[in-house]
């Protein structure tokens, strides 16, 4: 019985990351970010922190065109930590992706703050 347990766990990343894709991809980005931090929790989920990134980098945008500056600058803040936790890239993505994503983000930042948005 170990060696089910055992499989079913390396598993259950796997599973909340699909999970999280799904949400994201039907516009559910709260319930998308929830599964993509199950997935991270565990053991082999560092990808899901990647993706969490990804997502709340999308969702500070989206906190800026609503004219919430402060919730975007904490979004950004947060997907920018989210992506340095990913120890691995999701399959598909390049580390020049990474690169890309993170100066993106990083650009955003300096935007808030020279805005003095706090």
């Amino acid at each position: 019985m170990v060696w089910v347990s055992s499989q079913v766990s390396a598993l259950t990343p796997v599973i909340y990351e699909k999970l999280g894709i799904a949400r994201e991809a039907n516009e559910q980005h709260q319930e998308a970010l929830e599964s993509y931090n199950l997935a991270a929790a565990f053991p082999g989920g560092t990808t899901a922190h990647y993706r969490a990134g990804y997502l709340l980098s999308k969702m500070g945008e989206s906190a800026w065109r609503s004219l919430r500056p402060s919730d975007a600058l904490g979004k950004f803040m947060e997907a920018k930590k989210r992506i340095g936790q990913a120890r691995q890239l999701p399959n598909g993505v390049t580390e020049g992706q990474r690169l890309e994503t993170v100066a993106h983000i990083d650009r955003w930042i300096t935007f808030l703050k020279e805005m003095k948005v706090k």
